[in-house]
């Protein structure tokens, strides 16, 4: 028979959603806010990543690479890779790295100020080449924290670098993101670290704050930790104690790898990594994230028992694993759909979360690896009422089914780790 009990607990949540609430906070289709780490150069490549549908990348640039002779640029490359990223339409999040041996800047943050004035200078000229309002952010060099680099060397090259880029007219509005900080939710360094550029005044002079949220659990830890330092809320509050500037949170990039668990470190099995490359899309969606990376686009080499080698959802010849499927499912059926409240929809069990006014869901359990594929447990929310929906799993682990509302909009999903989607 019908539970009554939950009945009346889903239709309280329902009803007591704030005016407020209801109103759509954050009116940007979902696949603008889910991107790949990725370094993208051959044509083998490119297709598969076409087929996949992302619309965003985190993507290397070298400064070395570039200049080979003082105030001389050249752009070939990089001329060749914006072509193909514009052609398809995918925004970028440059990740630029200041090294370059004609001024001896070899460390990963360069520390002697006349290689800091030659690499603003660089930065200024790729910004000016290559900024698309809106879907390029400019991010200062990639997890300093994990190369000991000092805060105040960070904060000398970064306020030296932004600088510039503020009082040129062609650059003053482009978005300049940092510091790609290395999080191992595991130690507390990280957080320190960050704690460390922001009582410097980092988060004065940046447009967004990114992290990368390696961890051991499942994707979900690092939005429902609340408020734990390591979380997106104590990195919110981290960074709203220290500046009056609208600065939010973007996740640079984070994976989980599919090596040999017997060599590495927290190791998951192929059908969880594409589990936690949708649940990590749509809990950082959920929490207002204007950004998130999975890392990794391919496979880097063929070692099953290097860590390094397997956080791609293609393997090194651009066959797809199971994520690739998962990704490209998620983003088909939700890409275009836009969020219909910021934050999880009211659910007995499970999370849930509505699009496009109640006709799409995303459910799943937040459940770690051991139970991903094998435990099933009834999750009910409500939706339309009188309503049928065609629910399948991201993966395609079950076939399709048919599920109606009741009367009163009551919807239950026989949920897994492995998120279903369902479509009115």
């Amino acid at each position: 028979g019908m539970n009554w009990g939950a009945v009346c607990v889903l239709m309280a949540l329902a009803l007591g959603l704030s005016v407020e609430a209801q109103l759509r906070l954050n009116d940007v289709a979902a696949v603008n806010h889910w991107g790949l780490e990725s370094k993208l150069p051959s044509s083998a490549e490119w297709q598969a990543f076409q087929t996949l549908g992302i619309k965003m990348a985190r993507t290397g640039m070298n400064w070395g690479d570039v200049e080979h002779t003082q105030g001389v640029y050249n752009w070939t490359f990089y001329d060749q890779l914006t072509a193909q990223l514009n052609s398809h339409n995918v925004g970028t999040l440059w990740c630029v790295h200041p090294q370059n041996r004609l001024y001896n800047a070899t460390t990963r943050v360069p520390k002697d100020p006349a290689a800091v004035k030659a690499f603003s200078h660089f930065l200024v000229a790729a910004i000016a080449r290559y900024n698309n309002p809106n879907i390029t952010f400019w991010e200062l060099s990639n997890e300093p924290n994990l190369a000991d680099i000092d805060p105040r060397t960070y904060m000398d090259f970064v306020s030296t670098s932004v600088q510039l880029v503020r009082n040129t007219n062609s650059t003053a509005l482009a978005s300049v993101v940092g510091p790609a900080l290395g999080m191992n939710v595991v130690d507390k360094e990280a957080v320190v670290w960050l704690e460390a550029v922001g009582d410097l005044g980092l988060f004065d002079l940046i447009d967004y704050v990114t992290v990368h949220w390696y961890r051991p659990g499942q994707p979900e830890t690092a939005t429902t930790l609340n408020g734990a330092p390591a979380s997106v809320a104590g990195v919110r509050q981290m960074i709203e104690s220290r500046t009056d500037r609208n600065v939010d949170v973007i996740s640079g990039e984070w994976g989980y790898t599919t090596a040999n668990p017997a060599q590495a470190h927290h190791p998951v099995d192929e059908t969880t990594q594409a589990n936690y490359i949708t649940r990590m899309w749509l809990t950082m969606l959920a929490s207002n994230v204007r950004l998130a990376n999975w890392y990794d686009w391919i496979e880097d080499c063929d070692d099953d028992g290097n860590r390094e080698c397997r956080f791609g959802i293609v393997h090194p010849d651009a066959s797809p694993k199971p994520a690739f499927v998962a990704a490209q499912t998620l983003l088909a059926k939700l890409g275009d759909a836009v969020l219909d409240l910021n934050g999880h929809w009211p659910a007995i069990n499970g999370t849930v979360l509505s699009f496009d006014n109640q006709s799409k869901f995303a459910v799943w359990l937040n459940v770690n690896t051991n139970y991903t594929t094998a435990y099933y447990e009834p999750v009910s929310f409500t939706a339309r009422s009188g309503t049928c929906y065609q629910a399948q799993d991201v993966i395609g682990l079950q076939p399709p089914v048919q599920l109606c509302s009741d009367e009163l909009g009551i919807v239950t999903v026989n949920a897994s780790g492995t998120p279903v989607v369902l479509m009115a």
